[in-house]
């Protein structure tokens, strides 16, 4: 983004100086102009995309590693950037030695990450709540909610949403 800025900025410099000087600062401030546009364009695609980088991924590994594996359920919406996303955790949970199933298509398109815990008497099991906090302290931010279906209460759901706009 920072380079479109400045790429932007010289084109229109180059622009203003080239004024009834050589025709050539014309056709240099208009490739930079071309230029700008395609690394803003760039910048905007490459916003919109969440991925883990190599830094979280260990620290993630290395958090669910710490706690005893539970049946984790991945599921996505139709939307290939939460798609993608869901299989890079995916990967992550099986890195670590989690009983994780593959990324299920689901219906709810909300933005963010969920946690679906199965309710039991005590609350949420407390291998959940290990889950959220590995998924936090990675920077994640996880919103837990309660899950009906009839699943073991020793399994959680993570629902990974669309890109919060």
């Amino acid at each position: 983004m920072r380079g479109a800025v400045i790429a932007g900025a010289l084109a229109a410099g180059v622009g203003i100086v080239g004024i009834g000087r050589h025709p050539w600062y014309g056709v240099a401030a208009g490739l930079l102009g071309v230029a700008a546009a395609l690394m803003g364009f760039r910048a905007w695609q490459l916003q919109g995309h969440r991925h883990l980088g190599p830094v979280q991924r260990a620290q993630l590994r290395r958090q669910l590693a710490g706690s005893t594996p539970i049946d984790v359920r991945i599921y996505a919406p139709a939307d290939p950037e939460a798609i993608a996303y869901a299989r890079a955790l995916l990967a992550v949970f099986l890195e670590a030695g989690w009983p994780t199933r593959g990324v299920y298509r689901s219906a709810e398109a909300a933005a963010g990450v969920y946690l679906g815990v199965h309710p039991t008497p005590a609350g949420p099991p407390g291998d959940a709540t290990h889950i959220r906090h590995a998924l936090e302290k990675v920077g994640i931010n996880v919103v837990e909610y309660i899950s009906y279906e009839q699943r073991p209460h020793a399994a959680v759901d993570l629902l990974i949403g669309q890109r919060p706009g």
